[in-house]
């Protein structure tokens, strides 16, 4: 898998950077923060959730790299948090969370989901109610920004009104966007820039 090939070297001092700002993005979504049990999909080597730990209460951190994972397992052993609960892709089916959540999060996973509206419904169930979804994630970008990545098959970032339609089909209300990061990046010795926006709907 290409995460697990590049997980411990991922944490680079511009993934670094940018995941404060993303960070930084959610919070300033949350009431009462320190109350709010999370989880976050697809959370590699948990860069954004670890800015968030001193915040909130407690982070459930997903994602199908076993290698990524092993980070973040380091990660808190050297550091000594407390609030940081990382497990496969596997867990939330194998658990009864249902309405556990309250607040879903993720960074740069939609675009590798095929069937978006699948996955929506499934988060859904999870949240309380009037609980918080925030997608992190590409606009429309060069197809060329996902070269390096093997096997890529998923969406080359996303207009905001037909992600919109899937949330809002999913049962999610107040839903809004916002740009919260821009950045480039460096492949084959060409520039691709891309930004990143955030959503946020409720339960």
């Amino acid at each position: 898998m290409y995460f697990d090939e590049i997980a411990t070297k991922w944490d680079t001092q511009r993934r670094i950077i940018r995941a404060k700002v993303l960070a930084d993005s959610i919070f300033k979504k949350l009431d009462n923060p320190e109350k709010i049990t999370a989880l976050e999909i697809g959370c590699g080597t948990g860069l954004i959730s670890f800015e968030l730990s001193d915040k909130v209460h407690e982070i459930y951190c997903v994602d199908e790299s076993k290698e990524m994972l092993n980070v973040i397992n380091e990660k808190i052993v050297n550091t000594d948090i407390h609030n940081i609960f990382p497990f496969g892709i596997d867990f939330l089916g194998k658990n009864n969370y249902h309405k556990k959540f309250d607040l879903i999060y993720s960074s740069m996973v939609f675009h590798h989901i095929i069937d978006i509206e699948n996955e929506l419904k499934k988060l859904h169930k999870f949240l309380k109610e009037n609980g918080y979804l925030i997608i992190i994630d590409l606009d429309i970008v060069d197809e060329k920004f996902h070269i390096e990545e093997k096997d890529f098959n998923g969406h080359h970032g996303f207009e905001h009104i037909d992600l919109q339609k899937a949330i809002d089909k999913s049962g999610f209300h107040n839903i809004s966007f916002q740009t919260v990061y821009k950045g480039e990046k460096s492949i084959n010795n060409e520039i691709i820039p891309y930004s990143l926006f955030l959503c946020s709907a409720r339960k």
